[in-house]
């Protein structure tokens, strides 16, 4: 009996220390709905927000303007509807076309944003060189009808301000001030800059980045158009923010 019951007893052991040794505590990568999400790997303690709780983004509108011999750039101004949730997206990928009059594609220009958790993403795309052909129309489309939406701590954003804007008269510099607010110095800082006519239509684009702003400190920042942007009255400049790394399965 006493062997039996000694018998019992080790493999008792045997099968909780065996037990302990496979199991793995709950993650929010191990493909399963535990420890509280409200989906898989998704919702409550997860990073990842559940793709029902979201809203695609919305494109409110694109243009391109001729900055150069040959050469282009394009905006398209995007809206982040989840930008309430503190929600961010890495890597997405988009595509601008440049057609001319007849509608014939002349060059896609394809590249991936991290969307910040910002209502308003200017997103400049500089530079696209069309050889000797004339733009007449473009297009632009996210490449990703799915995209995986994460809560961004709002103290891994930097908190900053723009003061000090100046126009010039024939709308060919704009330069600004922008302000560190906060108590983390910033590595490096994307600004896109809008210009606009009297109708509030796009007339002229650019984006810069700048860096590093120490914390409490300011930097100037500036734009040029050569040899100017007729007729606009008005600009609009928005720091765009990088996203912390991704969180990781590690």
């Amino acid at each position: 009996m006493y062997g039996s019951v000694a018998g019992v007893a080790a493999l008792l052991v045997l099968i909780w220390f065996g037990f302990s040794i496979i199991s793995k505590p709950a993650t929010c990568f191990d493909g399963a709905r535990n420890q509280g999400e409200e989906g898989v790997d998704c919702g409550g303690p997860c990073a990842r927000i559940c793709s029902v709780n979201t809203r695609n983004l919305v494109v409110e509108w694109q243009r391109v303007f001729l900055t150069g011999q040959n050469t282009y750039t394009a905006i398209a101004y995007i809206q982040n509807p989840n930008a309430a949730l503190g929600a961010g997206a890495y890597n997405v990928p988009y595509a601008f076309r440049l057609y001319d009059a007849s509608g014939v594609l002349i060059v896609e220009k394809d590249g991936a944003i991290d969307i910040p958790p910002q209502q308003t993403i200017p997103l400049v795309e500089p530079i696209i060189n069309v050889g000797n052909r004339t733009v007449g129309q473009s297009d632009f489309a996210f490449s990703k009808s799915s995209i995986v939406w994460t809560k961004i701590p709002s103290a891994s954003l930097p908190d900053v301000r723009i003061v000090g804007q100046q126009l010039s008269p024939d709308g060919s510099h704009l330069t600004a001030v922008i302000v560190n607010d906060g108590s983390d110095p910033i590595r490096s800082l994307a600004v896109a800059a809008v210009l606009y006519d009297a109708q509030g239509n796009a007339q002229g684009a650019s984006r810069s980045v700048i860096g590093p702003i120490p914390a409490g400190a300011s930097q100037r920042v500036d734009f040029t158009w050569n040899p100017g942007v007729p007729n606009v009255v008005q600009a609009a400049l928005t720091p765009i923010f990088s996203l912390p790394p991704a969180p990781s399965a590690q």
